[in-house]
């Protein structure tokens, strides 16, 4: 082989290593020569002056509009049969939907709004004291009764009589006062009035004249139901009357409810009904409440009689002091029976009171229960 051909050979295969080695990525093959692009400043200048053409066309964007849409932060304190606290951020807006802020500021205002538990957020479009309307009531009855803890429930449940029950009613809760026809306020409104400052053990003669203050001290009952509770403070304040701040409110929700059912402030059509029509239609008003529904129908027939409820149904029979059974009126007839010759008005608004609070119809709070040493459905 001569010279010249060995040479060709090895310069071919040099050729072959050079192709199949792979170039590096981000390395310059070696040899090789760039050239950067220089600087020009007239197109600096030209970029610049576009730069500044397109901030005057386009505004810059606010720290309010970049949150234009209203945002809803929730906490929710998950406490056993407690009020669940939700807190809500609304932001700031207009009329006409844009977002009002202070300059540099985002216009946000953050209320802690309690919120039932168990049930969901109201519609933005209802105010902010409706729930606290429902809070209120929640409030109510929860602390409605004292707590009962007894130092010893016993082994076994002492046998229920009729006056161990009346005496632990009228103890913890009060009786309910009663008044002749005669001296009773003239309309089923004002009659409503009435029950609720007298329920739980308020004087009749004071009850009477909170009711007739209250009617007097307004020109008509459109004035009266716009009218505020601290406005009734100023003339019923010497008056002995417990939470009467809350009773105030209660009487001007009840007005208010009277209104928006009827259109206006009048309710003489239940004295022609029947007594359970009449129960119906009371239980319909939320600022009344069962015991207070009760109250009213049975002062509307001279508190006399008894007006079947579930409520002190399900109490007096879980006690063991009057039969079972699944029909109302039987069972009327087995309380009028049972506990003939007692107070039937205090007896049944404080069953249902119990009923309503305490003794319910799924996880009953016994521990907490005035009869709970003499009932036999008790569970401790």
């Amino acid at each position: 082989m001569t010279k010249k051909d060995s040479k060709t050979k090895q310069g071919a295969a040099d050729k072959k290593s050079v192709s199949k080695k792979k170039p590096v990525a981000g390395k310059m093959a070696r040899g090789t020569q760039t050239s950067k692009p220089k600087k020009n400043p007239e197109n600096k200048k030209k970029q610049t002056a576009v730069a500044k053409k397109i901030a005057a066309i386009k505004p810059a964007a606010s720290p309010a509009s970049s949150k234009a849409k209203k945002t809803l932060v929730t906490k929710i304190a998950m406490i056993s049969k407690k009020v669940a606290v939700k807190t809500i951020k609304i932001e700031a807006v207009d009329s006409s939907g844009k977002t009002v802020a202070k300059k540099g500021e985002a216009a946000t205002a953050t209320k802690d709004i309690p919120v039932v538990q168990g049930k969901g957020l109201r519609m933005r479009s209802q105010p902010v004291e409706v729930q606290e309307i429902d809070v209120r009531h929640a409030r109510e009855r929860k602390s409605r009764l004292d707590p009962f803890f007894p130092r010893s429930y016993g082994k076994t449940h002492k046998k229920p009589t009729v006056k161990t029950v009346c005496d632990a009613l009228s103890k913890h809760i009060g009786k309910v006062s009663t008044v002749p026809s005669n001296s009773l306020p003239e309309t089923v409104v004002e009659t409503g009035i009435f029950c609720i400052f007298a329920i739980g053990g308020t004087a009749p003669k004071i009850a009477l004249d909170a009711t007739k203050r209250s009617v007097e001290a307004f020109p008509n009952w459109n004035e009266f139901r716009i009218s505020d509770a601290f406005e009734f403070l100023e003339f019923l304040e010497d008056l002995q009357i417990e939470d009467l701040y809350d009773r105030c409110e209660q009487v001007l929700e009840f007005v208010d409810e009277v209104y928006q059912d009827q259109n206006h402030v009048d309710l003489e059509y239940l004295r022609e009904q029947s007594p359970e029509e009449r129960l119906g239609a009371l239980n319909r008003y939320q600022s009344l409440g069962p015991a207070l529904a009760q109250y009213l129908a049975l002062a509307l027939q001279d508190f006399e009689g008894i007006l079947f409820h579930y409520s002190w149904a399900r109490v007096v029979q879980r006690v063991g002091i009057v039969p079972r059974s699944g029909s109302p009126k039987s069972l009327m007839q087995s309380l009028g029976k049972v506990f003939k010759g007692e107070d039937l008005l205090s007896l049944q608004v404080n069953l249902i009171q119990v009923g309503e609070v305490i003794c319910l119809r799924k996880n009953q709070q016994c521990k907490s229960c005035y009869l709970v040493m003499n009932c036999t459905h008790r569970k401790v």
